[in-house]
């Protein structure tokens, strides 16, 4: 079975050559945002700086930068770190930089963070590869910092096979099929406490809701919850 996910060409095609696709559930539609906004709003993230690992389009990225005294981005596409960075610049934002990295290689940084954000990466990665994705992780973050973001929920797997070389893929590279289980026993022994997992997010689904309904589906989710598409994290470095 081809399990290779972290190939730089291969990512550079998706989020440069298909950037439209990958914007459409980014930004203020990307409930992660909305995530990172509750996170700032009850004070369990500083202000002060956040570097987002696999930044897609680096939309979402350019709506948090307005919450944060500098952001910063990373990706294993070269082309993907460039066509962003220029971006960035067009849009005026300077509290912004960039630079590539592939979480699957030890690679040494001066700068620490206070908070690391990744989006829907996690899951691309085999137990095994998260060893050494992890301790990756955590030589960028500052003591006591935090690592937070969002994997897909129980996602079902798709596997196809490749015309050329005949071998077995999932459709979307995943490689791990998250629930809370499976989350804390592959993050938690590695010193991380948890402080939120979650697998809705009533902010990002009630963004349109009029005053009584909101009411009603908070009423609804205290009650029964809601299982939604992603499992979000914030975790503490002890």
């Amino acid at each position: 079975m081809h399990n290779k996910t972290n190939d730089p060409n291969l990512w550079g095609y998706y989020q440069v050559e298909q950037r439209d696709l990958y914007g459409k559930r980014a930004g203020k539609n990307d409930p992660t945002y909305h995530l990172v906004k509750y996170l700032l709003k009850h004070q369990l993230i500083k202000d002060d700086n956040i570097l987002e690992i696999g930044f897609g389009s680096g939309i979402t990225l350019q709506a948090l930068s307005g919450f944060f005294k500098s952001v910063s981005g990373a990706d294993i596409s070269p082309k993907n770190v460039e066509v962003t960075r220029e971006e960035f610049e067009q849009k005026g934002i300077k509290n912004a930089d960039f630079f590539v990295f592939d979480l699957a290689e030890t690679k040494q940084f001066d700068k620490k963070y206070d908070t690391i954000m990744l989006s829907h990466v996690l899951e691309h990665f085999t137990e095994d590869e998260l060893k050494i994705v992890v301790p990756n992780i955590i030589a960028l973050l500052k003591p006591g910092g935090k690592l937070i973001g969002a994997v897909p929920y129980k996602l079902k797997f798709t596997y196809k096979v490749c015309p050329k070389c005949g071998e077995e893929f999932e459709l979307d590279g995943h490689q791990i099929k998250y629930d809370f289980d499976v989350f804390r026993q592959n993050f938690l022994h590695f010193g991380f406490e948890e402080e939120l997992i979650r697998s809705h997010n009533f902010d990002f689904n009630a963004r349109y809701d009029w005053f009584l309904k909101r009411i009603a589906r908070k009423l609804y989710y205290n009650y029964k919850g809601e299982p939604s598409s992603q499992l979000e994290f914030c975790l503490k470095l002890k």
